[in-house]
Order: structure tokens, then C-alpha cells, then sequence
């Protein structure tokens, strides 16, 4: 109990809680959050280990991407050495937690993935003391795997390579010959309308994986079905999809409508439009959930590089396939938060949609909030929402590289 209260520093400054920034006074202990006093009073009192953050700067929960490819030259599909410093360059721009998110490739090459990623994990947490394991502080957290396809719409695949495309069929009879394969797996997106949609969606759904509309030729009724059966999430909107027209309101008019759906956003200005951005926020409040969908290259300049097994051109940021189809994006989820407040949107909410959101998807408590309890994965933001500083497990890390 000793070692605990000498441990113990106390964080005073602005924090995003919620849906407000509060004068607060926050200690931490153990790498978890202990207390939250809200107030200005708290906020100047002189205690044993006191560290201000002072205004403007605001501190919010750290950012979970739960969609990302890759960044910085290194993709999530290349290993758990490749993981490891992925994770650790993530962090240092403040993302605190993040899936690991495969393409579309053939089944045993996603095993090896998702065996990858749990090797990744397990070794991020390292011999446990009791029950509280060793965390290497310097990595963002791997929360699990992403599967992007392969049971999506041919008609649909976007960046995906079309001969690595199986039915969902497929993938549920490869899913109950081996399920340990995919232990690992926490989301998973697909075609509903495909052969099996639905009975992989109910399989899914049975064993806590979230189901996720994307790269989908359905209509508005098969999407609603879907969401009825227990989809819960919609990959990238508006992209990979049908969209909203007139008299096919498709699965984007789906998602939008249905109160039970989270739906990804790549603000980015370039997967969907910075006008939309504004009614997508007044629609989905809480829903809106930010992702990045980087792929291996983001964060380096323009070039050539690979997606999976296609080749992709960056050129002003855009990454495109030979066919010109967009093949993910180049920014970080930190970049989104900030585009958002630049559009408009208030920072507590920006904030929510990259840490609340995503921390509620995937049932983590322990997550995407300043509460008691929570990991103490924080970030300081400056008024338009960028990174100023990081912390994970209540350590700080190196300021974040600026690409700018």
C-alpha cells in the first residue's frame, strides 16, 4: 500500500468529461485513474505530486482507432515485431488503443494475422504480477483483431483484392471448423446479402464479435434486417456501400436510420465530403465513430506502395488502387478529431467520437473515458483538437512527431 500512495501524481488542468470541459484535479495510480475532482477548487490545490496542464491546452481520454491498416511504412499484416512498433509510433501521436484491421486475403494468411495480433497483444502485456499485468507503456494498446472482408460483395470491393473474396458462407464453415483460429477476432466486416450473410452475422452476434456492414450490395431492407440480427457497426460510410438515393436509401440510409449502429467516418475531407460532415454529426450524435482506415503509408509522402496484395499510388495524400479506387487513408485518428473541430464540431464531441464511441463498441469500460477506474491513457489537446502530448498507463511519452 506504501509503494501505491508514493506512486501517486495528481493532474490538474482542463478535462474533456463527457460532453463538457471541467476545471478538474485527476490522480493516478497504478496506471489507472483513482479520482476525479471536478472543480476549480481541485484544481488549484497544492498536493504531493501535482503536474498543471495549463490552459488552453485540454486534456482528453486517449484515441482508439478501431480501424487501421497500418502507418509509417509498417502494415498490421507483417507480424507482431511490425505491431510492436507500429503501436509505439501510434502512441507517440496519441492514440492510445487500436485494432489491428486485416484486408481481404485468403483464409490461412488471416489466421496468421489474427495469430499475429494475439501474440502482439499477449507479449504487450508480459508476465503478470498477480493479476495486473506489466504493460509496455510506450505502445498504444492492441485491443484485438479487425477482419476487413474477405466475405464481402464482389461489386463492392473497393481496395480489396477481388480473388481473395469468399461468400460469408465461407468464412462461417472456416470459422466453426477451427474456432480457435479466430479467438483473436473482435470485428468483423461483410456482405450481408452474400451467400450466409445472415447465418454469420447470427454466429458472430453469439460469440461477442461485432458485425459490421461494409463492401455490401445490399438494399435498404437487407441492411435493416442485418442491423436487426445483431449488426452493430458500418464500415467507413459511404464508401464500399450503397448509398442513399431517392427510392434505395441502401445500406448508408440504413446505418443513419438505425439507433443501434455505430458508423465509421474517415474524415479526411476525400472519402466523404466536409459539407456532409455537419448533417452526419447532428444524425448520429453518439454514433459517430471516427476512424482512420490508414494504410501502410500514411504518414510518408507521395509514392508507391502495397495494400495487402495490391499496389497503391499516393499522390497528395490521396491513395489510390491501379483501378483508381480509394485504397484507405492517409491520416492518423488524431487528425480526424482535429477536422471535425475545424468543421465545426465542438472538441468534447469530436473527442467522444474517437474515444466514448469506440470504447462502448467494443465493451471497454476501462477505456475512452476520464472516470475512476479507467487506464490512464490521456492526451493534451490544443483548441482545434491537436496532439499536443500523450500519456498511456500514466506515463507520458516522446511529443508526438509532427508531419507538418
Amino acid at each position: 500500500m506504501a509503494a501505491t500512495l508514493e506512486s501517486e501524481r495528481h493532474l490538474a488542468g482542463s478535462f474533456v468529461l463527457g460532453d463538457r470541459v471541467v476545471a478538474a484535479e485527476v490522480a493516478i495510480s497504478g496506471g489507472r485513474i483513482t479520482a476525479v475532482l471536478p472543480g476549480a477548487a481541485a484544481a488549484r490545490s497544492p498536493l504531493v505530486g501535482h503536474e498543471a496542464v495549463e490552459a488552453p491546452l485540454v486534456v482528453a481520454p486517449g484515441f482508439i482507432d478501431v480501424h487501421l491498416h497500418g502507418g509509417g511504412g509498417l502494415s498490421a499484416m507483417d507480424g507482431p515485431a511490425d505491431l510492436h512498433r507500429l503501436a509505439a509510433l501510434l502512441a507517440a501521436r496519441g492514440v492510445t488503443a487500436f485494432l489491428p484491421t486485416s484486408v481481404s486475403a485468403p483464409l490461412p494468411e488471416l489466421v496468421r494475422f489474427a495469430a499475429g495480433v494475439r501474440a502482439a497483444r499477449l507479449e504487450q502485456e508480459g508476465p503478470r504480477l498477480g493479476t495486473v499485468p506489466e504493460r509496455r507503456p510506450a505502445e498504444a494498446r492492441i485491443l484485438g483483431a479487425n477482419l476487413e472482408g474477405p466475405a464481402i460483395d464482389p461489386a463492392h470491393h473497393g481496395a480489396h483484392d477481388p480473388a481473395s473474396i469468399i461468400d460469408p458462407a465461407a468464412l462461417l464453415a472456416a470459422w466453426r471448423t477451427r474456432p480457435s483460429d479466430w479467438t483473436e477476432v473482435r470485428i468483423v466486416t461483410f456482405a450481408p446479402e452474400r451467400p450466409g450473410g445472415l447465418e454469420l452475422l447470427i454466429h458472430l452476434a453469439q460469440h461477442g464479435v461485432i458485425a459490421s456492414l461494409g463492401h455490401s450490395g445490399a438494399t435498404f431492407a437487407q441492411a435493416q434486417a442485418a442491423f436487426q440480427a445483431g449488426a452493430r457497426s458500418t464500415t467507413h460510410l459511404l464508401n464500399g456501400m450503397t448509398g442513399i438515393g431517392a427510392r434505395a436509401p441502401g445500406v448508408a440510409g440504413a446505418a443513419l436510420a438505425d439507433p443501434r449502429a455505430a458508423v465509421e467516418l474517415i474524415a479526411d475531407g476525400l472519402h466523404v465530403d466536409r459539407g456532409l460532415w455537419p448533417i452526419l454529426w447532428k444524425v448520429l450524435g453518439r454514433r459517430l465513430l471516427l476512424v482512420s482506415d490508414a494504410m501502410p503509408a500514411a504518414g510518408l509522402g507521395d509514392g508507391t506502395y502495397r495494400l495487402g496484395s495490391l499496389a497503391v499510388s499516393v499522390s497528395d495524400g490521396q491513395a489510390r488502387t491501379t483501378d483508381g479506387s480509394l485504397a484507405g487513408s492517409t491520416i492518423n485518428v488524431t487528425d480526424a478529431v482535429a477536422n471535425l473541430v475545424e468543421a465545426g464540431l465542438s472538441l468534447p464531441r469530436a473527442v467522444a467520437a474517437a474515444t466514448i464511441t469506440p470504447a462502448t463498441l467494443l465493451g471497454r469500460r476501462d477505456l475512452g473515458r476520464i472516470r475512476v477506474g479507467a487506464r490512464a491513457d490521456l492526451v493534451v489537446l490544443d483548441p482545434a483538437g491537436r496532439v499536443q502530448r500523450a500519456m498511456v498507463d500514466g506515463q507520458w511519452l516522446a511529443r508526438p512527431e509532427r508531419d507538418d
